[in-house]
């Protein structure tokens, strides 16, 4: 078959986009891309070649479309900015391509210059980055010309230095900070797949039969890091901002055991944000080793792989001549590990469920995880025998 000069530029077009979608995947940016279909009139010719790339900032986004010119592939590609459909928190995007050069002096970007459709399949990548990266010095100089600009003066030189995690808005309200919850947001995607690979062979080991496969215990949902919103408002400049964390929509499980900072005039965004992160991750990994303890000794139904906070464990004990099998049902609660979980033992014959006091059984909030599964356990076999009827 002949290749035309049309078909070359649609494959390289193509290893662009797949290029991309891969580094989004793999850096978990949440960058997403996409062909669209031939278009005749408007800013686009009919020999174009336009390619949707959808960019998420500080927990919206905006949506931009990469002109290719399929006459002449080798010049830099025109950008062309579209509305965003979730409000105006991204309005800068929204003008007009002239005002939008203007305002982002996309114009002069560096990936732009060195667009290479054939050589660089990373250019769109780049550029996508790039555009990124722009906005966020858009909103920095906002800040600084700000009515905010003195109360937050203290912290400017921490969010230029942070650039390539911590992405922010500038309103007259206040400011908003967005930042992974997950230190490394690379890290975060794969700590998802590698601990759901541990606990499918950890569970597969003890033959419990539940399937680990996808998302997995994460950080990480529908592939992106999960950020965290910190809302900034300074109603009187002589008293200390009033300071909310906030989670997504699909994050909120992560909210569980969450207690966050305090917030004083000394304290300084490099102190803050780490005890931020540090005030999920820790109640999250501690329910996390519980609930793989069990699930590594005992045979496990079925358990939450995302929040870890329930667990079904199949039982079977003998009582003096008699074999009980048993449901146990372990709830994981956000008072944890302060307080223990709750325990459930359940007859699956006869649909009878007897819920333990968990103040009955041995505990400690500062035993560690294998302790924990060990009296955990114990006490449900002991309370085997006193619930025979």
């Amino acid at each position: 078959m002949v290749r035309t000069k049309g078909n070359v530029v649609l494959s390289a077009v193509r290893d662009q986009i797949d290029c991309l979608k891969r580094s989004s995947r793999q850096n978990a940016w949440g960058i997403k891309a996409s062909l669209q279909e031939p278009v005749t009139g408007g800013f686009a010719q009919s020999e174009d070649i336009v390619v949707s790339v959808f960019i998420p900032y500080c927990e919206s986004g905006a949506e931009w479309e990469v002109v290719i010119d399929g006459d002449a592939p080798e010049r830099c590609p025109d950008l062309v900015p579209f509305p965003s459909t979730e409000g105006d928190v991204n309005r800068g995007f929204t003008q007009g391509m002239h005002e939008a050069y203007n305002t982002y002096r996309l114009a002069s970007l560096e990936s732009l210059k060195k667009w290479d459709l054939f050589r660089r399949p990373s250019s769109l990548a780049a550029l996508a980055l790039d555009i990124k990266q722009l906005r966020r010095n858009h909103e920095i100089q906002k800040l600084e010309n700000s009515p905010l600009a003195s109360a937050m003066s203290f912290h400017l030189g921490y969010l230029r230095d942070r650039q390539e995690d911590i992405e922010l808005l500038v309103s007259r309200a206040g400011a908003r900070l967005a930042f992974p919850l997950w230190p490394d947001p690379t890290a975060a995607a794969a700590t998802a797949s590698t601990a759901a690979q541990a606990g499918a062979e950890a569970i597969e080991g003890e033959g419990g039969g539940v399937d680990a496969e996808g998302e997995g215990p994460m950080f990480v949902y529908g592939r992106a890091g999960v950020r965290v919103r910190m809302e900034w408002t300074q109603v009187d400049g002589n008293r200390p901002p009033d300071v909310r964390v906030l989670f997504p929509q699909e994050a909120q499980g992560l909210t569980m055991g969450f207690r966050q900072p305090s917030w004083s005039s000394e304290t300084t965004l490099g102190d803050y944000l780490p005890r931020a992160q540090a005030a999920v991750v820790t109640p999250w990994s501690e329910r996390k080793n519980l609930v793989a303890m069990l699930a590594k000794r005992h045979n496990v139904l079925e358990y939450d792989a995302q929040d870890f906070t329930m667990l079904h464990l199949f039982m079977k004990v003998k009582v003096d001549n008699l074999i009980f099998l048993r449901i146990l049902r372990v709830d994981i609660g956000p008072d944890f590990p302060n307080n223990p979980p709750q325990l459930t033992l359940c007859d699956s014959l006869s649909e009878k469920c007897w819920s333990l006091d968990r103040r009955n059984y041995r505990y400690s909030p500062r035993w560690d995880a294998a302790r924990m599964a060990t009296e955990l356990y114990t006490h449900a076999v002991d309370s085997l025998s006193k619930l025979r009827d």
